[in-house]
């Protein structure tokens, strides 16, 4: 794409307020005229994250990481600038395609929107495969597992053909090459070179929607009949490609993010079929990872909307093992340990926990299947309601976790099979506030007879270790903010009313060359270059050279904002500026006055002149006394 015009880009900015923008991703506070947040681009326990609506800039205090709504798509998606600028305009049915390159040709879509339409494409095609004849198969194996047509049109279930070319052969009909399909995870070369070969063949395909609802990814269902040819896996799912990564997309959320704000809770199954199952039956807010274990972004995903997490897990082994990594891993990711009800009842508040009301406090729960049975066979004995009266049933994780824990443990077990069924219960338990935590070693204590010292000093060597592992998802600012740098207040103070109110910098009063601070010099140099205009402060920013200008703009423009009505406000902090400015100019002319007095007498022409210099400063500061 061609270079969009200033003027588009600052129109697609304030189209789409930033607090919305950055709200899909994470929950924001409101605090006074700014909203604040747990920074997503680095763990934390005390929100450093700013967001102004009015001067669409977010900060964080923390990482230094800072900008505008584009920039924070550009940091949290793994955007390009283009692509972060589509995605503004998509929300506000800007077409952008009309910019061309500056040699006139077309502009070409990047590899991630190449990816997304190959994948319409392709879900288009598996949609029409469905209904053929070469998917009668597959449409009964769909109504076999009681999955009705309004889930079938919501989901865009559909059918890849049991041949090994199908889908190749008609994208390239449509002009997409081997290598758009190889791109997008629906083609394989085969190894001889000899050609490509499609990567899904006779299976029920669920196409994968991410954030903004377009399809990233696919995941595949084997027919219980199929060839062993193709019937590679019983389930699989697209690799990842520049647009879809597994482990930061949720299967369902797309479809269900605007119930799981509204219930404020989200539902955690293992597959495609259990979320399909329950949205059908009503539950309309469960998601599922994509063949992986639940990971950190997922957790901050879900934080983001939700402030109950119940997890289904089954009551086997493997469930049990899914609980102990999810308690650890929300305990350590969302620093959950310190509200109460959120991992145990009763929970006191960790010494260094904040009250996170609006900020994404969630209480984790785990709602266990009946033995040997899974989501589907619990609604089709007792439907919904069976399914409801489980979840308001479910469990505090971090009781659930150890209760299970204990119950694993045969009676007359060797101390080896006792250790290992707490090493297990560690990172849940290190999740947890103190007090609680020796409730539990207590409890361990009597029921298997491990010592209290002993599980205490295990705990205490794995928050050691993991206190000095690095955190920070993005490299920190070279310059936090300037914050080693002691500038001058009411320069600070000067340039905090200019962002709001550019058009006072064109009084004659407001002389770049008067500020002490060089990055504030270069700050209103630049507002007063821009002829007062009411430039957006991310594009200011990218006028800058000093990067600890840049950051200093995004400071001041993060944080609270003032009043419009700032005509006396300024034109006082100018007048104590430019007073100081003479005041040191006054000093400097004494310390000249006396070296040049010892070096070329009283009565030298040196001194007389810088004498007339400093009565000319006096007089000017009586004339502006006497102004005031």
């Amino acid at each position: 794409m061609g270079r969009v015009p200033d003027d588009v880009v600052n129109q697609l900015r304030e189209g789409s307020p930033i607090e919305d923008v950055i709200g899909e991703y994470i929950p924001l506070r409101k605090a006074g005229s700014t909203f604040k947040a747990l920074c997503p681009f680095h763990d934390e326990k005390t929100p450093s994250f700013n967001v102004n609506p009015r001067m669409g800039i977010f900060k964080c205090f923390g990482c230094g990481v800072g900008g505008d709504a584009i920039k924070f798509l550009m940091q949290h998606e793994g955007l390009n600038f283009r692509e972060a600028l589509q995605n503004l305009a998509n929300r506000q049915g800007v077409d952008l395609s009309r910019y061309e390159t500056e040699d006139g040709e077309t502009s070409l879509p990047s590899v991630r929107e190449k990816i997304h339409e190959v994948n319409l494409f392709a879900a288009r095609y598996y949609w029409v495969s469905l209904r053929g004849g070469e998917g009668s198969r597959a449409l009964s194996y769909i109504k076999r597992r009681d999955i009705s047509a309004d889930a079938v049109e919501a989901f865009r279930i559909g059918y890849a053909p049991a041949r090994w070319d199908a889908l190749c052969q008609a994208a390239r009909q449509k002009g997409y090459s081997p290598q758009d399909m190889v791109e997008a995870g629906l083609a394989i070369q085969r190894e001889d070179g000899s050609g490509f070969y499609d990567r899904f063949r006779d299976r029920v395909m669920f196409p994968i929607l991410g954030a903004d609802g377009a399809i990233v990814g696919f995941g595949g269902r084997s027919l219980p009949d199929s060839d062993a040819r193709h019937a590679t896996a019983k389930y699989i799912n697209s690799p990842d490609t520049p647009a879809f990564r597994k482990g930061r997309v949720l299967y369902g959320f797309s479809q269900g993010r605007e119930t799981i704000r509204s219930k404020k809770r989200a539902v955690v199954t293992e597959g495609y079929f259990d979320v399909i199952a329950l949205w059908q039956s009503g539950i309309q807010n469960a998601v599922a990872p994509l063949g992986t274990a639940l990971t950190a972004e997922h957790l901050r995903t879900l934080r983001a909307h939700a402030e109950e997490l119940i997890f289904v897990f089954d009551s086997d082994q493997a469930g049990q093992a899914a609980s102990e990594r999810a308690g650890g891993m929300a305990g350590r990711i969302l620093g959950l340990a310190g509200a109460p009800d959120q991992l145990v009842a009763g929970e006191v508040l960790r010494e260094n926990y904040i009250d996170r009301r609006g900020l994404g406090a969630i209480r984790l729960k785990v709602m266990d299947l009946p033995r040997g049975q899974d989501v589907d066979d619990v609604l089709k004995a007792g439907g919904a309601d069976s399914v409801r009266r489980l979840l308001g049933e479910a469990e505090g994780l971090l009781e659930h976790t150890v209760r299970k824990a204990i119950e694993g443990v045969a009676p007359g077990a060797d101390q080896s099979e006792k250790l290992s069924a707490v090493q297990n219960l560690m990172p849940v338990l290190g999740a947890s506030h103190q007090s609680v935590r020796d409730q539990y070693f207590s409890l361990l204590e009597d029921r298997l007879g491990i010592p209290y010292p002993a599980l205490a000093e295990s705990v205490r060597r794995m928050l050691a270790e993991e206190a000095r592992e690095p955190t920070c998802r993005v490299e920190p600012a070279a310059d936090l903010l300037g914050r080693s740098v002691d500038r001058p207040r009411l320069e600070v103070d000067a340039v905090r009313m200019l962002l709001v109110r550019p058009d006072l910098a064109g009084g004659a009063e407001v002389d770049p060359s008067i500020f002490a601070d060089p990055a504030v010099r270069e700050i209103v140099a630049a507002i007063i270059e821009a002829g007062g205009e009411d430039i957006h402060p991310a594009g200011l920013a990218e006028r800058l050279t000093d990067p600890s200008a840049r950051a200093l703009v995004l400071d001041l423009a993060a944080g609270e904002t003032p009043a419009d009505d700032l005509e006396g406000e300024f034109s006082d902090c100018m007048a104590r500026i430019q007073e100081k400015v003479r005041r040191r100019r006054e000093e400097k002319l004494i310390k000249e006055i006396e070296d040049v007095s010892r070096s070329e007498g009283n009565d030298s022409p040196a001194v007389r002149r810088l004498l007339e210099e400093k009565n000319a400063l006096l007089r000017e500061r009586q004339k502006t006394s006497s102004a005031q």
